[in-house]
């Protein structure tokens, strides 16, 4: 399991209560990996970013119906 250190925990809880900052600190945070990711499978820049839009909007219509995690460090 990967365990983030205390200081850079990230404000999951807040974008599921549907703050707008916590959302914007994940977006920073993952949209790079996330493009990177997508674009070695799909080799093709639009569909690539395409994929990350769509992945963000799911990720917002339905973080408040995943289980919270509960795990302790």
């Amino acid at each position: 399991m990967l365990v983030v250190p205390e200081r850079e925990q990230l404000p999951v809880a807040d974008a599921r209560a549907g703050n707008a900052d916590a959302w914007k600190t994940l977006f920073r945070r993952y949209r790079l990996p996330l493009y990177v990711y997508v674009f070695e499978l799909l080799r093709d820049e639009q569909a690539s970013l395409d994929l990350v839009q769509e992945t963000f909007i799911s990720a917002f219509r339905h973080i408040a119906s995943l289980p919270e995690d509960n795990a302790s460090p």
